[in-house]
């Protein structure tokens, strides 16, 4: 049968298809909003899985029909029923496996959803929002993706603020040096010392580039100031880092021991 889901129901609850388990089907495209907006949540959990074989099998096809479906994933993803949840993680996970051109454009509508995602109380959907925004920013890094991920680091939650910044870094690896720049000179003024520690490094690593001499000359003099200071190593501040660090570990060992 066309769009037959590999699922098969238990007496109460599906099970989810590994990715290796995804195997080719012959799909019916037209369906599947219809399905996606069942009722019948175990009718949308099949659909979602026979789109995970979609996506694995006829990636075209599945980034075509993404276009129009990707607001109903987004809402699934969210959905208080937690395996319906995971399960349009794990295709939200999968589209991002290997590049394609309409990964940046989706990537905008789903890094805020999947942020939230990574500090929910449940540990199985908050490791997969993880894995979903660990692909997306490897395969779909894009100066918008930088900027929400950049806005996000401004938080009113610091554990948002640490995981925004956290994905940030991943998404610097494939994207434009004049973006990452503008990127980390923004978060200079972070009052999460992770996050301005985090863009300091950043900016510190990029003083060997070519261009950096260029990028430092379209600041601002204010910001230019603050970024020379940040790129300033203070004189025994490596040294007192590492006093910092050792109090710390020595703490900890005899809390663990106590």
């Amino acid at each position: 049968m066309a769009g037959e889901p590999l699922v098969q129901d238990t007496a109460s609850e599906p099970t989810y298809t590994s990715y290796e388990a995804l195997e080719p089907l012959q799909p019916d495209p037209a369906s599947y909003e219809g399905l996606l907006r069942s009722l019948d949540w175990k009718v949308q959990f099949s659909t979602l899985t026979v789109l995970r074989q979609v996506c694995k099998h006829q990636r075209e096809l599945f980034f075509q029909l993404a276009e129009q479906l990707l607001p109903l994933l987004v809402a699934l993803s969210d959905s208080i029923r937690s395996n319906l949840s995971k399960n349009a993680l794990l295709l939200l996970t999968e589209m991002f496996l290997e590049p394609h051109p309409a990964h940046a454009q989706m990537a905008e509508m789903l890094v805020p959803g999947l942020l939230q995602k990574t500090v929910c109380e449940k540990t199985f959907l908050k490791q997969q929002a993880a894995a979903a925004l660990r692909n997306l920013c490897r395969e779909a890094s894009s100066p918008v993706v930088l900027q929400q991920l950049g806005s996000l680091c401004w938080h009113k939650s610091g554990v948002i603020c640490d995981n925004a910044f956290l994905y940030l870094k991943i998404a610097y690896e494939r994207a434009e040096t004049g973006e990452v720049f503008r990127s980390a000179t923004a978060l200079l003024n972070s009052k999460r010392k992770k996050i301005e520690a985090g863009a300091t490094s950043t900016l510190r690593s990029m003083q060997t580039l070519p261009q950096f001499p260029a990028l430092l000359a379209t600041l601002d003099p204010t910001l230019r100031a603050q970024v020379d200071r940040a790129l300033l190593v203070r004189p025994g501040a490596a040294q007192a880092k590492d006093i910092r660090s050792f109090i710390e570990e020595r703490k900890k060992t005899l809390q663990e021991n106590n």
